[in-house]
């Protein structure tokens, strides 16, 4: 079956926080700023749009069948590829991004969302469709050095675009195809942990691990050495013994949360529980760990 080339617009969602001040184009994907509109039943929160163009398959053929259902899997396969970019953007910036959405009982849908060949694309009615705001200057970057672990863009009240953004998205698009997997596979996991922080802090905890055991999958040892070695071989070798122990007791947190949920015998904790001794403790465990982790995750790409 032949291809056809389509453009997307994907509306993305910061929570009405951190909104984007200008317009970036990165490799083939253009992130605009919206005019802010909060969620209702019919489309999520929207606080900038990213658009790309992608290959898809024919469309809107009445006589043919196959063809009438091309549209949404065409949607989907947008979708797919917009959710990996926004998922790396929110690692590079380490803010909760996420594509605006609505949820109906199980079913999550994404919106707004647009794609249409990119021969017939008709951009004033995206612009209106998508709130785009219009001759939105150039965004400016951010300037940072590496490794990263602490720095005044987690605190910004705007989305702060790391300078070397660029040339990583372009690395990382140009890897062999597993280890792009692996690399993605590590984004998803560090953007559902920043999503679910201040509701399910036990649960960002593992998924913070999750990020490491990605992109350790190939390693050939034990489950702590080869979470110590992500450390090391990205951080600092040999690293610090204060380091060795707080790594250590994040390990024993997330070991002890996953089995007693497993287990029946105790609950993942929510936000009540931060406000208390113990959960004091994993506020600043996860403070401390997501910025080691992130800081890890970018290293991991540069020495490749």
């Amino acid at each position: 079956m032949n291809s056809r080339e389509y453009f997307a617009y994907i509306s993305c969602d910061t929570g009405l926080f951190y909104p984007l001040e200008g317009k970036y184009s990165i490799l083939k994907y253009t992130l605009e700023p919206c005019k802010n509109w909060e969620r209702n039943q019919h489309r999520g929160v929207s606080n900038f749009t990213i658009g790309f163009p992608f290959n898809g398959l024919p469309e809107k053929d009445p006589t043919n069948s196959e063809e009438d259902q091309n549209y949404f899997k065409n949607h989907q396969t947008a979708i797919d590829e917009a959710l990996l970019f926004v998922a790396w953007l929110s690692v590079a910036t380490r803010k909760s991004l996420r594509l605006s959405h609505v949820d109906f009982g199980d079913v999550q849908n994404f919106g707004p969302s647009s794609h249409e060949p990119i021969e017939e694309i008709n951009r004033d009615l995206m612009v209106k469709a998508h709130r785009i705001i219009e001759n939105a200057v150039e965004g400016t970057y951010e300037k940072v050095e590496r490794p990263m672990y602490e720095s005044y863009i987690d605190s910004e009240h705007s989305l702060r675009i790391p300078h070397d953004f660029p040339s990583l998205s372009k690395k990382l698009f140009s890897l062999p195809s597993e280890k792009r997997e692996m690399f993605f596979d590590s984004c998803l996991s560090y953007q559902f942990a920043l999503l679910n922080m201040g509701t399910i802090p036990s649960v960002s905890l593992v998924a913070l691990v999750n990020v490491v055991e990605s992109l350790m999958r190939e390693e050939k040892k034990s489950v702590m050495k080869k979470f110590r070695k992500f450390f090391e071989d990205n951080l600092q070798d040999p690293l610090p013994i204060e380091k060795r122990k707080f790594l250590d007791a994040v390990y024993s947190s997330r070991s002890n949360f996953v089995h007693k949920a497993l287990l029946g015998s105790g609950p993942f904790r929510g936000p009540i529980y931060m406000g208390i001794g113990r959960g004091r403790e994993l506020k600043d465990q996860l403070s401390e760990f997501k910025a080691l982790v992130n800081a890890c995750m970018i290293n991991w790409l540069i020495r490749l």
